[in-house]
């Protein structure tokens, strides 16, 4: 098994921060590759068990121009972690809006999310968010929410997604995934 971590950085010291601590978790289950949201159009998908798609820093908004048309169609465990919610979100026509959030939160799960349940201390680290409509609500289930969507669950698909940065503070949720 194989994990494919897709890197929303378009500065690479931010990876330290966002991608690598999703690498060393990873590494602990499987063997981890690393591409750069610009360069998806090469990704054979087929090569991989898991996808991750990562957060970024504040003022990073690159990745929003890269084409995440692919995200409808995967058919195996997806998580997006930060930004990669945004990236899901938009994927899946659901609407983003500006809203922005910095440091520890107590988030309450409603429901058995990746291992989290109840109430939990996670560190949020984001601009924009998106927002809890009848139109998200029909293709995802919704875990946990502040202003903004926290964490969802596509209806259909093993695809999970996450506005807080669990790899600082919730490794269990990415170890729980991992072993889908």
């Amino acid at each position: 098994m194989k994990a494919l971590i897709v890197s929303n950085c378009s500065n690479k010291l931010h990876e330290l921060e966002f991608v690598a601590p999703l690498v060393r978790i990873a590494n602990q289950k499987m063997g981890v590759v690393v591409v750069n949201h610009k360069k998806t159009s090469r990704i054979r998908f087929k090569e991989y068990s898991h996808i991750i798609i990562s957060g970024t820093g504040l003022q990073d908004f690159e990745y929003m121009n890269s084409d995440f048309k692919w995200l409808t169609r995967i058919d195996k465990p997806l998580l997006g972690v930060g930004a990669g919610i945004l990236v899901i979100g938009n994927a899946f026509g659901c609407q983003l809006m500006a809203y922005r959030e910095i440091g520890m939160r107590s988030l309450v799960f409603s429901d058995e999310f990746l291992g989290l349940r109840g109430r939990h201390e996670v560190y949020l680290l984001h601009n924009l968010g998106i927002k809890n409509t009848p139109e998200l609500r029909e293709q995802f289930k919704l875990y946990a929410s502040t202003r903004t969507v926290q964490a969802i669950k596509h209806k259909t698909k093993q695809l999970y997604a996450v506005m807080f940065q669990p790899e600082v503070r919730n490794e269990k949720l990415i170890e729980s995934f991992l072993r889908l």
